[in-house]
């Protein structure tokens, strides 16, 4: 039993382990249309889950080069399209770290959600849910705003549309 249970701790020490690494983003070309493909968008993906999923810290290495190649990819990927409007601005206040998590939510809305790629209302609805619950998660270390209390007050009164048409 003891074994069983020591085997268990470190099969799921591992799967943690791996499931906070990045890929190695230098040994992907973002140079032309071509090579914005399936390896591009995975890598994309899991870049926008590693900085959903990780606390505020630019000191984070792996936190970092997650976002500098997210920027790259939103930046020229010919299939998705991104758009940083007025609530995206009012939310992050100009701070640097809060919109990546913004981009971070957009990338990761559009990758997991193909059939909604070109619909700027959703992508803006479910990238401000997805920044506001990274928000309101007190182990990311985010400073609520006024701005952001009042989306996260308009998400937990499940009227997140209607903030957004304010």
């Amino acid at each position: 039993m003891k074994r069983l249970l020591l085997c268990l701790i470190f099969f799921f020490a591992l799967f943690e382990l791996k499931a906070q690494s990045t890929p190695n983003y230098n040994s992907i070309k973002l140079e032309k249309k071509e090579d914005f493909n399936d390896q591009a968008n995975s890598a994309a993906l899991q870049a926008s889950t590693y900085i959903l999923s990780t606390p505020l810290d630019f000191e984070n290495a792996g936190r970092r080069e997650s976002l500098v190649y997210l920027i790259k990819w939103m930046s020229g990927t010919p299939d998705y399209s991104f758009e940083l409007d007025d609530t995206a601005m009012k939310l992050c206040d100009s701070d640097k770290e809060l919109i990546g998590i913004y981009m971070a939510a957009m990338a990761k809305f559009v990758l997991e959600n193909k059939s909604e790629a070109k619909n700027n209302s959703a992508i803006k609805l479910q990238a401000v849910r997805l920044f506001v619950n990274y928000a309101n998660d007190s182990n990311n270390k985010v400073k609520l705003t006024k701005e952001i209390k009042k989306a996260i007050k308009a998400e937990k009164n499940r009227s997140l549309e209607e903030y957004l048409k304010n």
